[in-house]
């Protein structure tokens, strides 16, 4: 089977291309799959009216974001900006010279008409000097069709076609914006946790997959949520824990925050590209238990807490703990856009050596009506060391923890918010300790 080839002229694919090159690409890139591209360009214009296509663009550009502002502005006014994005196939192609004349070249011969008809395995010909015959001939057995021009509404790649009209001729430069999809970043963070001490070392990650290289002199990656029109109201439980510091630096995008690269670079296709740009030493650390009965029943989870002293942007947290001179992987987290002194707290993994059992003791009704409940909540501690177990019992409607006691002793729990309430026991090594609590529902 021959496979059909499209040639076409080399004039055709220089036609109206911007000349004399980019000055100057800043690209900007979000964390919501979206990037703005700011193109400065020194173009050649005719006197009078005229047309200048820029390409190619990404696939997923909007076109409906294109500006084209003159820099110099006076010289030249613009008619219209326009997107083209139907790009040629070979389906295309075909449809497009229904009702023109073609030359058709097979392995054996060369045919020349009109083609009045195209499915999609077959071309009807009506023959030079043969009006009213209808030759159908199978796709496939057609090779090298050739253009001498490229069909109206097709285009080789998405581009802009910018109509202008010019006082005079001569060069200009213009900066072309647009935004498209296909670019998102991401921050990757790398915590070394020691003697109450993190160290942590942080890369952006630009991960671009809009379809083609881009090439830039300056790159900055917004951090921050961006509204986009159609999105839904959703509950961020990510959302970082109220705190500040004041020596975190100014951004003049208020609710965002710019990350700037000056460096020339490239962004290519299909590619994740790291840029360094975290290293922060010595912030004080902590580490905590916890035993959230109501979600995790019977497993205690490990986190790691710190305040940093400098904003970090949303991405994911691989923690590290040193043994010997070896760092080992111990477990991830993701935080969301966490402002400089908010507190950080990551869920590292489960702990191995540590165990918790809740259980139901009793339910009864209560002479002041509504009903009682008692829980024992019982820890052990396999580890070499003594720890502390933060016990957590979510609660709803009407309550009040009327007794407590952990190893017999009485303790006052501490209320989180009104759904909430923590108990702190101690957890001596080779040890187990019960918590026991009951809870008055009103109903």
């Amino acid at each position: 089977m021959r496979r059909a080839i499209l040639t076409v002229l080399p004039f055709l694919l220089l036609a109206g291309i911007a000349r004399g090159g980019m000055n100057h690409r800043e690209i900007v890139v979000y964390a919501r799959g979206i990037a703005e591209i700011h193109e400065t360009h020194t173009v050649s214009l005719q006197k009078g009216e005229g047309e200048i296509t820029f390409a190619p663009l990404p696939m997923g550009t909007y076109g409906e974001t294109a500006t084209l502002e003159v820099l110099k502005p006076g010289k030249v006014e613009t008619r219209s900006l326009g997107y083209s994005y139907n790009l040629l196939t070979m389906d295309r192609l075909w449809e497009a010279q229904v009702g023109r004349p073609v030359t058709l070249s097979l392995a054996d011969d060369t045919l020349r008409g009109t083609l009045r008809r195209v499915t999609d395995d077959k071309l009807f010909l009506e023959p030079e000097g043969e009006p009213g015959v209808i030759r159908v001939i199978d796709r496939a057995e057609v090779d090298d069709p050739t253009l001498d021009t490229l069909p109206e509404g097709l285009t080789l790649a998405p581009s802009l076609l910018w109509r202008y009209k010019a006082r005079s001729g001569g060069n200009a430069e213009v900066r072309l914006t647009y935004m498209c999809e296909g670019m998102e970043w991401s921050a990757e963070y790398r915590v070394v946790f020691e003697k109450g001490i993190v160290n942590l070392r942080g890369d952006f990650v630009v991960d671009n997959d809009c379809g083609m290289t881009f090439p830039y002199d300056q790159l900055v990656l917004m951090a921050g949520e961006v509204h986009l029109a159609g999105d839904k109201r959703s509950i961020d439980r990510m959302n970082p824990k109220p705190g500040a510091a004041g020596a975190a630096g100014r951004t003049p995008f208020g609710d965002l925050r710019r990350f700037i690269f000056d460096e020339p670079g490239r962004l290519v296709n299909g590619r994740q590209t790291s840029l360094p740009r975290y290293d922060e030493n010595g912030w004080k650390a902590g580490k905590k238990l916890v035993y959230d009965a109501t979600i995790f029943n019977d497993r205690v989870t490990r986190h790691l807490t710190f305040t940093p002293t400098a904003p970090l942007p949303a991405g994911k947290v691989r923690i590290y703990l040193r043994a010997g001179d070896r760092l080992y992987f111990s477990g991830e987290d993701e935080i969301d856009d966490t402002p400089a002194g908010s507190p950080v707290d990551l869920t590292v993994g489960y702990a191995f050596d540590i165990t918790a059992e809740r259980v139901r003791k009793r339910e009864v009704p209560s002479p002041e009506g509504g009903t009682s409940q008692t829980f024992v909540v019982t820890l052990g501690n396999s580890s070499g060391g003594d720890v502390t177990v933060q016990v957590l019992e979510r609660l709803f409607g009407d309550w009040r923890i009327t007794s407590a006691t952990v190893g017999g002793e009485p303790v006052t729990p501490t209320v989180e918010d009104a759904r909430t309430v923590s108990f702190l026991v101690p957890l001596p090594a080779g040890s187990t300790t019960v918590l026991e609590y009951e809870i008055h529902y009103q109903r």
